[in-house]
């Protein structure tokens, strides 16, 4: 016994289509790409300085030359 205005009706959504394709290219598929990419460079961003700390460790014990330590003859006390 509901009145006649609380009845909701929606049409059929067979042939429905999103207004923003772009040239074929939904706006799903562009915002599926959109963070896949953004969540790539965050990972890239968080693996730098690793990479770049373990490059220079490598390169240090690689190419460390060695010094002599040993004391001065020509110095003070």
């Amino acid at each position: 016994m509901s009145p006649d205005y609380l009845t909701i009706s929606f049409p059929p959504l067979e042939d429905f289509s999103s207004p923003l394709l772009l040239s074929g290219f939904g706006m799903e598929e562009f915002l599926l790409v959109f963070f896949a990419g953004v969540g790539t460079m965050a990972v890239v961003c968080q693996l730098v300085p690793g990479v770049l700390l373990l490059i220079s460790m490598v390169r240090s014990m690689f190419f460390c030359t060695h010094t002599d330590m040993a004391p001065s003859v020509e110095g003070g006390e």
